[in-house]
């Protein structure tokens, strides 16, 4: 994960790491999950998993981490 954040520092868009990144990470990996969040919905992500989000429209979101 060290590399793609020296690749893509803060600032830098989604979008260009799911162009240029994601085919190869379905490679290297087991498993890539994808989905769509619509209005209402709650996406909870597991503890030591990663991700990256492309909001496909203006949104307003609520993130809340919680600790072990």
């Amino acid at each position: 994960m060290r590399e793609y954040l020296d690749k893509y520092f803060i600032g830098t868009h989604a979008r260009d790491w799911f162009a240029n990144e994601l085919e190869d990470l379905t490679q290297r990996v087991e498993k890539v999950y994808e989905c769509v969040q619509e209005a209402g919905d709650i996406v909870f992500i597991p503890v030591a998993f990663s991700h990256v989000v492309v909001n496909l429209s203006e949104v307003m979101g609520l993130v809340i981490e919680r600790n072990r």
